[in-house]
């Protein structure tokens, strides 16, 4: 199976998470988690490959399966031959990878991530910026982002918003100022969307009650 997707939507997290829960509920015979360099030469591959895998094999009882899964370096044309010579030669072998395009297995399951809408953005940012201090705070961003019409409108956090990237919504809102908050504001106040006034810190929208 590949995660397959633009840069920063979140394979990653995704792929991590993945690993954890089935390891936890002990649904493969073994869990290997490896994040390889795509940079990496064929020769360090291998190595690192062999060595992860070997432990997992070692033991084989011929019952249950192996997941090993694949972060990063997915697209490096090594990587692509050594997963198709492992999954040929190990029918108990499962490989979850994180990719921007799919290993052409014919057996192969490709689950595409995309952007995050507008609204599910905006929730992301908010509860992961430092400057949006309460649930309050929260509802009010979430409000005043979806509200405005942001159409051609331009700003560190919007551009953030509107490209819909997980990492880099995530990334804007531990960098977000006052300044930038500031900015948004001035961005809603622009749009014509509804009364807008600064709440503390953090110029947010009043009057909203729209649960996050």
């Amino acid at each position: 199976m590949s995660l397959v997707g633009p840069v920063g939507v979140g394979k990653s997290a995704l792929a991590a998470f993945v690993a954890e829960y089935v390891d936890a509920r002990a649904l493969f015979r073994a869990v290997v988690f490896l994040k390889v360099d795509s940079n990496a030469s064929r020769e360090s591959l291998d190595a690192l490959l062999t060595a992860s895998l070997l432990d997992a094999f070692f033991d084989d009882d011929g019952e249950g399966k192996t997941l090993l899964v694949l972060d990063g370096g997915a697209d490096n044309g090594e990587v692509k031959r050594f997963l198709a010579a492992a999954l040929d030669a190990r029918d108990r072998l499962v490989v979850l990878s994180t990719r921007k395009v799919g290993l052409d297995r014919p057996s192969e399951h490709e689950v595409p991530l995309g952007p995050l809408d507008l609204s599910n953005a905006a929730r992301l940012f908010a509860r992961q910026c430092p400057r949006l201090h309460t649930a309050s705070d929260r509802r009010r961003f979430h409000a005043l982002v979806t509200s405005a019409d942001l159409q051609g409108a331009h700003s560190v956090i919007l551009d953030a918003l509107l490209g819909g990237l997980p990492g880099a919504i995530v990334a804007a809102a531990f960098r977000a100022s006052r300044e930038d908050l500031e900015g948004l504001l001035a961005v809603a106040r622009e749009s014509g969307s509804a009364h807008v006034v600064a709440v503390g810190d953090h110029p947010l929208l009043a009057g909203h009650s729209t649960p996050l």
